[in-house]
């Protein structure tokens, strides 16, 4: 290496032990000049010996040295001053290293390998990525990309693209951990991992074989004690085999190692108070699917003892204390879909040693595992043939924040506070469980919410199965009964016929006396907020002996006085409940008069409930008139144009979503008025518009009929952030907003766009998915979707496929159509010409739960506006909504 690159080196050896610890990428170095500074040809650096590295590393064959020579010993600083393309080359993990690597931002690309970077690491990693280019394939029995076992280190912004995956062609008959960065850490001073990431997929696939005890996370595997701050995952993690046998030995754990699958972390050790485990605003985001599948889980032998197999978007089983008065997990989010499937060749799986929890965040929490301020958005699919015959209480769980807490806490550190769940949950199967918007079982709540839209469904023929809005089933010593000014507003619904407690906020009270502790209570005496339901709870159980569907709580059970609620402030439950058991043939209206009677649906012992029911008449209900219109912005604008502006006046839509509202040709901005400027002058004593720049979608509303509030945009491309070509080569966007009616209090989220031209590089099927996948972004409150536009894409198109699953399309979901001809109706005209391929490409969709009155496709036969033949050269579609 020339002197310049040597004086360099120690410069930037300095800089990035500094910048290591302010965590801020360093500046790239200036290329040399040559003397007298005149702008010279950039020297190239010079490749170091084949025999030695320094600790400036600046090409991939001196990182290749680097990693072969250095070890434990090493606490040197080593610092990465250029990209680095592993094409070709293999690499010898480090034995150890005890020294500081500084990326400095910098990537390695095109590394296959079957070992990690770091056999083991001491020291502290930073600002190093690995990109998609770069695989792994997992070897021995603990693995992770950039360090196989780590011995107490420190990882700050590193980042990982990288695949690492697991293949199995004959049983695995022992333990097996594999995380995206770091297989495992048994340090007892604890591992950190700050501002790390994982966008790779992490897979063990062993489909045809069966498995020892696992974790499995998308950042690291298992931890004794771990600290993660702004952490995320956004790479897909997936455990798929025949069986798992989860009482065997994982690292530390000698018996029940378990089987645990996180998106950040797959197991946080649980078997100590003193080694507990901290997660602070990490998140496991929409393309970090969680999925296990196992699909003979009855080939396990018949052992009676509890084996618990834990799924979570964050952790898959995990222990934390409160830590500066905020939980384990705090300000932790997940997004993505989390799916388990634990299914048998056709019959209950019945002995304990196969106990499923699944969660949003976390699978299961022992030894004190508590949650504050955080959220789940995703979706949670859970398939369970299992559950123990012998004991009642042995079941698996599911659970929107946590599926497990503990039945007899210490301390009060099994908790839930101010964390909400807006992801639906879906269970089914031969088994048992215990499922909850929150808590599958037990543990303490304030301040929780579960959100319109995040219904629970469960269709289990197991029996003994315990259901409800917050928390599936409260078990065990007092401590776990707080439940404090939480609102439920979900569906609640079992559909099975088999014997299951239901209800809207608590499946079942086990036996707890509450005295003279109210639960479902206000949070404090300066908090006036009870507890709240509002929704509907559906039982199909149909043995009238087993009537255990209330509309708050599906039964109380045990002896002594229990109350519920408070006589000032008491709990309110709003809404329906069927009770196939309790003799309804048909959904109950709750009222002031009735919600006594049913907000408890069995009951033991002495049990007081407060509670209220609104007496006011039902939210007023009115329709709304939508629109969706390609205006065609140029030709032959300015014949075309009083027509549009008399057709909006007489058909009077309360919202229209206009497509190619875009500037003219000089020409014809020079002569013309632009369209948005005519329309909205034209239009401006009864309409608002919202037309970002020069975009070339729009909204029109009526401001009479709605109020239209945090409005935004976004591009159909990769990086829909910003502006930039569409699949089909033309910048396409999708304006979105809420909307809320001014005469039934209705709110809405609301898009309008324009697809590609044509299906170039699956342009169609990327704009649905990144268009649900947005709507579950930005739709935080989980309002009903409109979703409008010129879509370029026929009903019938594969790209609609999920779309159709929670939205129907008005054309044909109205129930009052024109004419069958008219609902048949291509809706691109082309002006008339018929050797265009004319097609229904416009299209107004709806959430399922919005009731269609009509649907139109506006044609100038059936009523005339302006002296044109045609508007456009698409027809303008209208669809009305009852509000």
């Amino acid at each position: 290496m020339n002197t310049f690159y040597r004086v360099l080196s120690c410069i930037l050896l300095a800089a990035s032990i500094v910048a290591c610890e302010k965590k801020e990428p360093l500046p790239e170095p200036a290329a040399p000049e040559e003397e007298g500074g005149g702008g010279g040809e950039v020297v190239d650096p010079v490749d170091p010996p084949e025999e030695g590295y320094d600790t400036s590393i600046d090409s991939p064959g001196e990182f290749v040295r680097f990693l072969a020579g250095t070890s434990a010993d090493d606490t040197a600083t080593y610092i990465l001053s250029a990209d680095l393309d592993m094409a070709g080359l293999s690499i010898t993990s480090a034995s150890g290293f005890g020294g500081t690597l500084n990326g400095n931002e910098h990537v390695i690309s095109n590394l296959a390998s079957d070992s990690p970077l770091f056999a083991s690491n001491a020291g502290t990693i930073c600002y190093l990525s690995l990109d998609g280019s770069c695989s792994f394939t997992v070897t021995g029995l603990i693995f992770g990309s950039v360090v196989r076992e780590d011995k107490g280190g420190t990882y700050n912004s590193v980042k990982s693209a990288a695949s690492v995956k697991y293949s199995a062609a004959a049983a695995i008959t022992d333990y097996l951990v594999v995380g995206g960065l770091v297989g495992a850490s048994r340090s007892v001073s604890g591992i950190t991992f700050n501002a790390c990431e994982n966008t790779g997929e992490i897979k063990i696939e062993a489909g045809s074989c069966s498995h020892k005890a696992v974790a499995l996370g998308g950042i690291v595997g298992y931890v004794t004690k771990g600290k993660f701050d702004d952490c995320a995952n956004d790479g897909p993690v997936t455990l798929n085999a025949l069986y798992g046998d989860p009482l065997g030995e994982l690292l530390d754990i000698t018996t029940n190692g378990g089987i645990s699958i996180g998106g950040i972390c797959g197991r946080a050790y649980d078997a100590s108070y003193d080694y507990a485990s901290s997660f602070h605003k990490c998140e496991n985001l929409s393309s970090g699917v969680i999925s296990l599948n196992h699909t003979q889980v009855d080939a396990l032998g018949s052992v009676d003892a509890e084996g618990y197999v834990c799924v979570g978007g964050i952790c898959g089983r995990g222990n934390g204390t409160e830590r500066d008065s905020h939980g384990a997990m705090w300000k932790c989010f997940n997004s993505a879909r989390i799916v388990a499937n634990a299914r048998s060749t056709g019959a209950i799986y019945s002995y304990k040693n196969y106990l499923l929890n699944v969660g949003g965040l976390c699978g299961g929490g022992w030894y004190s595992m508590c949650f504050e301020a955080c959220g789940n958005d995703g979706q949670i699919d859970v398939a369970y043939d299992g559950g123990s015959f012998s004991n009642e209480w042995t079941s698996g769980c599911v659970g929107g924040i946590c599926a497990h807490q503990p039945r007899n806490p210490e301390g009060g550190k099994y908790y839930a506070n101010f964390c909400n769940s807006h992801g639906k949950i879906s269970v089914c199967g031969l088994g048992k469980m215990n499922v909850g918007g929150i808590f599958g079982l037990n543990g303490q709540q304030i301040g929780n919410q579960v959100k319109n839209g995040a219904s629970i469904t469960v269709n289990l023929s197991g029996g003994w199965s315990f259901v409800g809005g917050l928390v599936g089933q409260l078990s065990g010593s007092a401590g776990t009964y707080t439940i404090k000014s939480c609102t439920v507003n979900a569906d609640v619904k079992n559909i099975s016929t088999a014997r299951t407690w239901v209800g809207g906020i608590i499946g079942r009270w086990a036996g707890a006396q509450t005295g003279d502790s109210p639960s479902l209570t206000t949070h404090s005496s300066t908090s006036n907020r009870s507890c709240i339901y509002s929704g509907n709870v559906y039982s199909a159980t149909s043995n009238s002996s087993y009537r255990y569907a209330g509309l708050i709580i599906g039964e109380v059970s045990g002896s002594g006085a229990k109350v519920f609620g408070e006589s000032d402030h008491k709990i309110q439950g709003s809404g329906t409940i069927f009770d196939a058991a309790g003799g309804d043939s048909s959904p109950v209206t709750i009222h002031s008069s009735n919600v006594a009677e049913k907000a408890v649906g069995t009951k033991s012992g002495t049990v007081t409930i407060y509670i209220d029911s609104p007496t006011a008449p039902p939210a007023p209900t009115s329709t709304l008139s939508l629109m969706s219109f390609n205006i065609r912005e140029g030709s032959n604008w300015s014949k075309r144009k009083s027509g549009i502006v008399s057709m909006i006046k007489g058909e009077s839509p309360d919202i229209i979503g206009l497509q190619e509202v875009k500037d003219l040709d000089m020409w014809d901005h020079l002569t013309e008025d632009h369209p948005w400027d005519y329309l909205t002058d034209k239009l401006s004593a009864s309409y608002s518009g919202i037309r970002v720049g020069t975009k070339t979608n729009a909204i029109l509303y009526k401001s009479s009929a709605v109020e239209v509030s945090n409005t935004g945009l976004f591009y159909l491309r990769d990086n829909y952030s910003t502006s930039g070509d569409s699949w089909d080569g033309y910048e396409r966007t999708v304006i979105y907003a809420t909307v809320r009616d001014k005469v039934s209090g209705n709110y809405y989220f609301y898009m309008t766009t324009h697809f590609p031209m044509n299906d170039s590089n699956g342009g169609f099927a990327k704009s649905t998915a990144l268009l649900e996948s947005r709507i579950a972004a930005l739709n935080t409150n989980n309002y009903p979707v409109i979703l409008m536009g010129d879509f370029n894409c026929v009903i019938g198109n594969a790209c609609w496929d999920s779309i159709k699953t929670w939205m129907k399309n008005t054309r044909y979901s109205a129930a009052s159509i024109y004419s069958t001809d008219n609902q048949n109706l291509y809706t691109y005209n082309a002006f008339g010409d018929s050797s265009k391929d004319r097609n229904k490409v416009d299209h107004i969709w709806v959430s399922k739960s919005i009731t269609v009155n009509s649907y139109l496709t506006l044609t100038q036969e059936i009523r005339k506006y302006g002296d044109q033949a045609y508007l456009s050269d698409h027809y303008p579609i209208i669809a009305i909504i009852v509000s």
